[in-house]
């Protein structure tokens, strides 16, 4: 067996200091992405607690666009649909949660609810009594 010559045996010993740095380093992007998350997501929840509808429903869509695997994704799509909402964009909020519906989570009725308030503000009588309906059948525990 070679004997081995200092530079070999640095570089033989660093290597455990340099891949714990690396895991840190990872770690570290990946703490950073999930803080810039929850202060975009926070932004969007001042706007619409403002009553800025215009700004909120700007901000949650593109956090949606941003981040789809977010836990807060289905609020935001919730809230970017109330936001349209507040604006008489009552067809806009009811097309969002309808295509969104199947990845609305524990958020679903709510969705749904919101669908049927969407439709109703819009003069959209059947299809809100529709909705509405499928509120009572499919969420009936829901409040």
């Amino acid at each position: 067996m070679k004997k081995m010559n200092r530079r070999q045996s640095a570089i033989l010993n660093a290597w455990p200091m340099l891949a714990l740095a690396g895991l840190l380093l990872c770690g570290g992007r990946s703490w950073a992405a999930g803080a810039a998350e929850k202060r975009a997501f926070a932004a969007a929840v001042k706007s619409f607690d403002g009553g800025w509808w215009d700004i909120a429903e700007k901000e949650f869509g593109e956090f949606a666009q941003k981040y789809p695997k977010s836990e807060y994704r289905p609020e935001a799509i919730l809230r970017q649909a109330q936001a349209r909402y507040k604006q008489r964009n009552s067809t806009g909020a009811a097309e969002l949660l309808t295509g969104n519906l199947n990845r609305a989570g524990k958020l679903a009725d709510e969705y749904q609810f919101c669908v049927a308030e969407a439709w109703y503000q819009g003069s959209n009588y059947l299809a809100a009594a529709e909705a509405y309906a499928l509120v009572a059948k499919n969420f009936p525990g829901s409040k």
